[in-house]
């Protein structure tokens, strides 16, 4: 008997579901959270947008990160890192429909695509951070955009999104995974 994809999807899940249930495996070593995660073509698209905002960029641009830097002594939990890593891949999907024109970004409707899939399957693994401090952290990144013009806010946000995807990658991924 063959199964469709979907279908070998919903049985993996199943098993991992029953695994969590009867205590055998914790939560983040059962597996992905997304697929998307796992996708190289995915992370080649983040870094190719990235290249290209980056050769955008003033001199004045290179000197700061909009991305908020993760004390993980004050996140020790990696799914708290990961969650609230996903409160600013939330603002990137907001960013990213300020944009006029996506022709100028290589491959940008597929990486649009993916980051939204990826947020939905974060969304769905139900993230448990407390809304103060996914807000907080969120907040530190669009309070650094602000101070930008748009133009500028924008393309700095793009020449970050291959970081944003990595750092995504190192918390919401199982370390047997990365």
């Amino acid at each position: 008997m063959k199964f469709t994809a979907t279908e070998r999807a919903s049985i993996r899940r199943l098993a991992v579901l029953a695994l969590l249930l009867i205590g055998c495996v914790r939560p983040g070593e059962a597996g992905t959270l997304s697929q998307v995660l796992d996708n190289r073509d995915t992370f080649q698209a983040a870094r190719e947008v990235a290249r290209h905002a980056q050769s955008l960029e003033t001199e004045e641009d290179t000197r700061f990160k909009l991305i908020p830097r993760l004390d993980e002594d004050q996140f020790p939990d990696p799914m708290r890192r990961c969650c609230l890593r996903a409160s600013i891949l939330d603002s990137y999907l907001k960013i990213f429909n300020l944009l006029n024109d996506w022709r100028d970004y290589p491959r940008m409707s597929q990486l649009y695509a993916d980051l939204e899939r990826l947020s939905l399957d974060l969304k769905k693994a139900q993230c448990k951070v407390p809304l103060d401090q996914r807000q907080g952290h969120a907040k530190q990144f669009d309070d650094k955009l602000k101070q930008m013009t748009q133009a500028h806010g924008l393309n700095k946000a793009l020449s970050e999104v291959d970081l944003l995807f990595m750092d995504l990658q190192d918390h919401c991924l199982p370390e047997q995974s990365r």
